[in-house]
C-alpha cells in the first residue's frame, strides 16, 4: 500500500507537531520563577484566558504595571488572588 520511504517521511513531518501538542499534557510545566508576567503568561499562570484576565484587570482585580511601555503583572499579585479565592474544605 505505502512504501517505507513515504511512511518514514510522514513520521518525520508529523512527529514535531505531535510532540508540541502532547508534551504539555504529558510533562506539566514547572512553576514559573520570574516575578513579572505578560498578560498571556499571567492568564496561563492563573488558568484563564487572556480575555478573562483583561476583564479581571478592568474590574480592578489585578494592578498592571508599565515597564518600558509594556504592561506587566506581578506574580505575587497572582498568588494573592489564588490565596484569597481558594475554596475552603467543608466540615
Amino acid at each position: 500500500m505505502f512504501d517505507e520511504i513515504f511512511i518514514q517521511k510522514l513520521a518525520e513531518a508529523v512527529a514535531p507537531k505531535l510532540a508540541h501538542l502532547l508534551l504539555p499534557v504529558l510533562k506539566p510545566n514547572p512553576l514559573p520563577t520570574q516575578e513579572w508576567f505578560t498578560r498571556t503568561q499571567a492568564a496561563h499562570y492563573i488558568g484563564t484566558s487572556v480575555e478573562a484576565l483583561r476583564h479581571m484587570i478592568r474590574e480592578g482585580m489585578f494592578p498592571v504595571y508599565s515597564a518600558n511601555g509594556r504592561d506587566r503583572l506581578r506574580r505575587s499579585d497572582m498568588d494573592r488572588f489564588w490565596l484569597s479565592n481558594r475554596q475552603r474544605p467543608k466540615d
